[in-house]
């Protein structure tokens, strides 16, 4: 039996499509997250919205023929952000790639917004990049990621593929290309990740779209929880599915260290989803509902600031007469800084003064590239096994 309240509201009017193309990896892997998150408000971050203010500028390079040193000194709507010269280096890997996928005279579209009903009634998304390459019977969709998070790959990524199929039903050339390529462009982490695809195999992704849909707006929707499909779900830590999952993990009884290679992997997880929790709490308590025996009081203020520091300096020189000394503390730039404002071969003297602290041992699996690190005292005690 179909859902048809909750086809009703995936069809509201919206921002973002719940069934887009940005959560298609979620709900392929996990129809059921449809009918949990589709109640539950749209959520930002910090991370989001720096993507959105990159998106925004990259854009704008793009459609005015910029680079991304010409925008220096932007900033976001929110007045979080501002274009530095960090931004404009990364971004001008992404400008560069874009730019030569358009060498030779093909027909580039920025921000391109696509009907993607053909996946799912009333199903819309935005491309950032569809090139439409005649010459050489090729569209491309270029994804660009801004996170230093997660690397993101291209490898059978529904967010691309969806556009591929959007493009090629927008302007009338389904079957008409041979290459349909997807490309993540991640500068700040993970450069350049690509895949081609057939016409052959869109097809076969669109079937899989619409088997997902079928199953996402059923009476009885899959529930498959795992550690991608739940990172980003708005409904991780009130999904009975993931709960179950991750508790069974801690049933083991007695517990002991013999335990731990089979529940480290699963820790990172364990504790965004507690997080999880606890702000789906808060959130209900912020709504006048908290949890039964719980309650909301204020937590510890803030540290103290000047309310208008340029008062405040009034204050201190001119009606406290503070001398400057006092008034005033004096901080030395950091490394970064003095790179940014010192002569490469000024910047190499003082570099000699850098020292960075120690970092610290962390965890990981052996299939972890990096070299293992032996603790002193634990190298000390086997220069003495082996005497």
């Amino acid at each position: 039996m179909t859902n048809q309240a909750l086809i009703d509201k995936v069809l509201e009017p919206r921002e973002h499509h719940p069934f887009g193309a940005s959560s298609l990896s979620r709900r392929i892997a996990c129809p059921g997250s449809l009918s949990l998150e589709i109640d539950l408000p749209d959520s930002s971050s910090e991370a989001a919205d720096e993507g959105t203010f990159a998106h925004l500028i990259l854009g704008t390079c793009l459609e005015d023929g910029l680079d991304a040193a010409d925008l220096l000194g932007e900033k976001s709507k929110c007045g979080r952000f501002i274009w530095d010269e960090e931004d404009a280096e990364f971004g001008q890997r992404y400008l560069a790639t874009v730019r030569e996928l358009t060498i030779d005279g093909a027909e580039v579209m920025v921000e391109q917004r696509l009907d993607l009903s053909m996946l799912a009634p009333g199903c819309f998304g935005t491309a950032d990049v569809i090139i439409l390459d005649h010459d050489n019977g090729e569209i491309i969709n270029v994804d660009l990621k801004w996170g230093r998070g997660v690397p993101v790959t291209a490898e059978n990524n529904p967010q691309l593929q969806a556009g591929l199929v959007g493009a090629a039903e927008a302007f009338g050339l389904v079957g008409a290309f041979q290459s349909y390529r997807g490309m993540i462009v991640q500068p700040r982490n993970g450069g350049v990740s690509e895949q081609v695809w057939t016409s052959a195999d869109l097809t076969d992704f669109e079937e899989t779209v619409s088997k997902a849909w079928t199953d996402a707006v059923s009476d009885d929707p899959t529930f498959n929880p795992g550690e991608s499909q739940c990172r980003f779900c708005r409904a991780s830590g009130v999904c009975d599915a993931e709960a179950g999952e991750l508790i069974t993990l801690f049933e083991d009884d007695p517990y002991s260290v013999e335990d731990l290679p089979r529940l480290l992997p699963h820790l990172e997880r364990m504790e965004n989803w507690i997080s999880n929790v606890r702000m789906h709490a808060l959130g209900l308590a912020l709504e006048g509902k908290p949890p039964a025996g719980w309650k909301l009081v204020l937590g510890r203020p803030g540290n103290r600031v000047w309310d208008d520091p340029a008062e405040v300096e009034k204050l201190l020189k001119t009606t406290f007469r503070l001398a400057d000394k006092v008034a005033y503390t004096k901080k030395i730039i950091n490394p970064t800084q003095a790179e940014k404002v010192l002569s490469p071969k000024r910047w190499k003297v003082a570099q000699e003064r850098v020292i960075r602290k120690a970092p610290s041992p962390i965890l990981v699996p052996e299939s972890d590239k990096r070299s293992p690190y032996v603790p002193a005292s634990t190298a000390d005690d086997f220069e003495e096994e082996k005497q």
